[in-house]
């Protein structure tokens, strides 16, 4: 009755946990079959995001740039994200929905070379984000709960095994549900940090439905082009350095190194022919002994 193997162990609890969620992960399956075969429900218009794309040419970059950030001094809209160099500039920013016409007609009046709206519907999102953390609580219940019976078992073998005072199945019992706490505690901070980071995700995600977005990007048209002119010069001028540093290479260390190199093969040919004359001297005078 006393010995270690009769102690609650975790992967029975643990097994226990996911009968209960077998059910619950069941349904987020067929859910989400129903989802992707675009079934969202009737409430789908109430999770919709717009978002326009933008793309401005103009003639005065520094002006239109400057219209578009004059929209900062708005408490209504939120600048996520700005870039601006010489010649470009771009901007994402969301605008609550309902100041989004005054804003939209702003942008226009920037009289844009194309402007595109995208109307999609987040729910199917928030739908997982919840189905999961749903999940996840009924796992932590189910975990709590087998840690909870997991020590009131361990107490109660501890008691019985301090009466026989059998010392040795004493210190295993203590050993393992130790280990067995240890388990469950990690498993437990695991499942928390899970559910915490998937209710952030779901806020950041209800928290579209209430802006509308803009991304714009900005170029500048010119005509004369000083800057690419000025460029053009310089690369030509380097080139004309270039080549002329090469031929002037050419004329002194390439053709040093070509004379030089005709001088070793005049060497190597003067060594054959005297190799040849004396060779077959050699080979005379060993034909008439």
């Amino acid at each position: 009755m006393i010995s270690p193997s009769s102690a609650p162990s975790y992967d029975m609890g643990y097994d226990m946990m996911y009968e209960e969620d077998g059910v619950a992960m069941k349904e987020l399956s067929m859910r989400n079959v129903i989802i992707n075969q675009g079934t969202i429900g009737s409430d789908a218009e109430e999770f919709e995001v717009t978002e326009y794309y933008g793309n401005i040419k103009t003639g005065n970059l520094d002006k239109t740039c400057g219209r578009i950030e004059e929209l900062k001094g708005f408490d209504y809209v939120i600048f996520e994200n700005s870039n601006r160099d010489d010649r470009n500039c771009s901007y994402t920013f969301k605008v609550k929905n309902e100041n989004a016409e005054e804003v939209l007609a702003t942008v226009k009046d920037l009289k844009p070379e194309n402007l595109n709206a995208n109307t999609t519907t987040i729910k199917n999102v928030v739908d997982d984000y919840t189905s999961e953390v749903e999940i996840l609580e009924k796992k932590l219940t189910s975990l709590e709960k087998t840690l909870t019976d997991a020590q009131s078992a361990y107490d109660d073998i501890t008691v019985l095994a301090t009466r026989t005072q059998d010392v040795a199945s004493l210190a295993k019992i203590i050993d393992s549900k130790i280990q067995l706490i240890e388990r469950l505690t990690t498993e437990r901070i695991n499942i928390k940090e899970q559910i915490d980071r998937l209710n952030r995700a779901k806020a950041d995600q209800l928290d579209k439905i209430d802006y509308t977005y803009f991304r714009l990007n900005v170029s500048e048209i010119i005509i004369f082009d000083g800057k690419a002119l000025k460029d053009s010069w310089i690369y030509e001028v380097r080139q004309f350095i270039n080549e002329f540093n090469r031929m002037l290479q050419d004329i002194s260390v390439n053709l040093a190194s070509y004379l030089l190199m005709l001088i070793k093969i005049a060497i190597y040919l003067l060594i054959a022919l005297l190799v040849a004359k004396y060779g077959w001297i050699a080979v005379k005078k060993l034909w008439k002994m």
